[in-house]
């Protein structure tokens, strides 16, 4: 009688398998390669440095409901907002973006950008100024301590989420 036992999968190999490239990636960070840092700082997209997006992205949108949606406001804004993005920097780059926008009219965040081999932290502050353009949506400028500037325009769907309509992104309310 043969022994028919099924051979199991290991514990943890996917987890594994997704850990260990991610790990490696970041650690690489340091050799990335020169046009990384270029593209993320001298980027001429009018994205905020907190949500920049993919073009390749189509990211289902609700509108918003102007009678139960908030009202675009600074004070509805400020908070800790996340946004991740794919191919906008460049082929197979995926960014995370988590930024803050304080009250003083500050912000400050990181952006971690990776491809399949490599990955990099890059840390972001500078101004902010926020300029209504109806009751539910909004542009965003930012003004870098590195000295850049870029735009964005946004649509509020509900407490929580925004929608960038110039890359066509959403950025997510961190709580």
């Amino acid at each position: 009688m043969a022994d028919e036992t099924k051979a199991e999968p290991k514990k943890g190999s996917l987890l594994s398998q997704i850990l260990v490239p991610a790990i490696i990636a970041l650690i690489a960070g340091g050799s990335s390669p020169w046009w990384l840092k270029a593209l993320s700082h001298n980027s001429t997209s009018d994205a905020s440095p907190a949500v920049i997006t993919s073009i390749n992205q189509q990211p289902t949108v609700n509108h918003p409901d102007p009678t139960r949606s908030p009202i675009a406001s600074r004070e509805f804004f400020i908070g800790r907002w996340r946004a991740e993005v794919t191919n906008v920097l460049g082929p197979g780059v995926h960014s995370v973006n988590t930024v803050t926008y304080f009250d003083n009219g500050r912000y400050e965040g990181s952006m971690l950008l990776a491809n399949s081999s490599q990955g990099r932290n890059i840390n972001e502050s500078g101004n902010w100024e926020f300029q209504k353009l109806s009751d539910q949506s909004f542009r965003l400028i930012t003004r870098g301590d590195d000295g850049s500037e870029e735009k964005g325009d946004f649509t509020i769907i509900d407490q929580d989420h925004l929608h960038n309509v110039d890359v066509n992104y959403i950025a997510e309310r961190v709580k």
